[in-house]
Order: C-alpha cells, then sequence, then structure tokens
C-alpha cells in the first residue's frame, strides 16, 4: 500500500481499524497501519476456523449418525414395501403436514386451508389424479366429476 492505505472499516471498541463512514460515530478515527489490520483479520480468521471446527465436531458427533438412521429407516421402507422413494416422499410429506397441523393450536388451519388452495388453484374444478403424477401421464392428472381426464 502506499503511504495512504485504504481507511479500514468496522468497529473501533471491537479493537480494530475504521474510519468515520456510513453509520459511524464521529469519535471513530481513521488506522494507516496495515499491519493492525492483518492482525485484526488474522484474529477473525482464526475465530471463523474455531467456529467451523465446533460445528463440524457437532455435526460428525450428532447429525452424522442422524442422518445414516434416516437413509436407513427410507431404505427399509422401500425395500419392505417395494414402493419407489419418490412415490413414499411425495406421502411422507403430506403425512409430514398432516402432522404439523396436527400439532398447532389452532388445528392446523392454515395449513390445511393453504394445501386446500394450491391444489384447487393448480386443478380448478377437478381432484388430483396421483396415480397419474407418478406415472409420468401429466396429460391425465385432473378427473373432472366423472368427465374424462383432461389436460
Amino acid at each position: 500500500m502506499n503511504e495512504r492505505s485504504r481507511p479500514a472499516t468496522g468497529d473501533a471498541k471491537a479493537g480494530h481499524p475504521t474510519t468515520k463512514g456510513k453509520g459511524m460515530s464521529d469519535t471513530t478515527e481513521l488506522q494507516h497501519n496495515s499491519q493492525a489490520r492483518a492482525a485484526y483479520i488474522n484474529t477473525q480468521f482464526a475465530e471463523l476456523f474455531a467456529i467451523d471446527d465446533d460445528i463440524e465436531s457437532l455435526r460428525a458427533k450428532h447429525i452424522t449418525p442422524l442422518t445414516q438412521e434416516r437413509t436407513k429407516v427410507w431404505r427399509n421402507l422401500k425395500k419392505d414395501t417395494d414402493i419407489t422413494r419418490k412415490v413414499l416422499e411425495l406421502h411422507y410429506k403430506q403425512y409430514a403436514l398432516a402432522r404439523l397441523a396436527a400439532e398447532q393450536e389452532d388445528g392446523g388451519d392454515k395449513i390445511l386451508d393453504d394445501m386446500k388452495e394450491v391444489f384447487q388453484a393448480l386443478h380448478p374444478g377437478g381432484q388430483v389424479d396421483w396415480v397419474a403424477i407418478v406415472r409420468g401421464d401429466a396429460g391425465n392428472v385432473v378427473d373432472l366429476a366423472g368427465d374424462e381426464a383432461v389436460a
């Protein structure tokens, strides 16, 4: 850097270089010492590294085993029922929403109303044919009260 280093930004109270700028107080002073900036940056990087290390440690101790257990349950469910994962996931999402709704103080009225609204908006006047969706037959997913399926 040249004689006038680029002004730093930050919080003077935290002990790192700052300059007056948007949202800063009049007491903030200009710091020209690039060594102080470098030390501050390295200190913050060390703090970030320590936090990342803690996160990874917790992930390895708690999240990874739960993820593995979840994968095992999905594999067993698929194997034992001979139903594809995509179909099971579709129904699991509905199950999870219903469970979430049941746990709400209002009985999940908002969740259930939202689900109903989405289905009505996507398929006006009809009922979704989940079998057609799973088979990928996009042209026959709505049954209009006894009429032939329409696109």
